[in-house]
């Protein structure tokens, strides 16, 4: 089939009305991996409807007891990355997890939920996201380890924006619309408020908001009743 045959066939699913799902299993279907080569699955949970698109080999992706995946798309294009996610975690329709580059790590600690359309992006080799136990993530969260495209100073042809780690403790409350930028460590027990973005690192039990995120109340505690 030449170029401009796949391009009409394409624009014809495309406004078929089942046109995004066919392109979907197709792509699906390219990228199967029947061997497990490219990514092996350990599942003691359950993962649901998962869209994956895997390029590359020898990444592991384990699924504690009892944690859900519903509805969750899960792209990795590199070798050797790692998603660990514990007991007992929730993650939503519309959520992404990326993992673009090699050797990295996503670890997510017990009974932490992602409610839905909230994004993972560890990218750039080496890096990892650290999610501890028991933290709530609402909607519509960015957590990344890069700023996708490399930023250089022109007089010393040095990398300005290299990627980093971020790391989240314990019981930590991510709201609505919130970005955690590369680098940030939040500590455990505190809040982001709605539509923040953290750019540094935020410390134990406190409330941060704005943008950039500063503390705006110490010595607080939460509950997910």
């Amino acid at each position: 089939m030449n170029i401009e045959r796949f391009r009409k066939l394409y624009d014809i699913c495309r406004q078929s009305w089942y046109g995004d799902d066919i392109i979907k299993f197709v792509r699906g279907f390219f990228f199967r991996d029947l061997f497990r080569q490219k990514l092996k699955i350990i599942n003691y949970g359950s993962v649901r409807f998962v869209y994956k698109e895997v390029i590359g080999g020898g990444n592991i992706m384990i699924v504690g007891k009892h944690s859900l995946l519903n509805r969750v798309a899960l792209k990795i294009g590199g070798c050797n990355n790692e998603i660990v996610i514990g007991d007992g975690c929730r993650f939503g329709h519309g959520c992404r997890i990326l993992l673009l580059g090699n050797n990295m790590k996503l670890h997510i600690g017990d009974n932490s939920s992602f409610s839905h359309d909230d994004e993972l992006l560890v990218q750039e080799d080496g890096v990892k996201i650290k999610i501890g136990d028991d933290c709530m993530f609402s909607h519509h969260i960015n957590v990344r380890t890069s700023d996708a495209h490399p930023i250089y100073d022109i007089q010393t042809g040095e990398r300005s924006n290299k990627a980093k780690d971020v790391i989240i403790g314990n019981h930590v409350w991510i709201t609505a619309h919130c970005i955690i930028q590369k680098g940030c460590q939040i500590g455990s027990g505190s809040i982001i408020a709605t539509h923040s973005v953290v750019t540094k690192s935020i410390p134990d039990n406190c409330v941060a908001a704005g943008i950039p995120a500063k503390v705006v109340k110490e010595n607080v505690r939460w509950e997910r009743k």
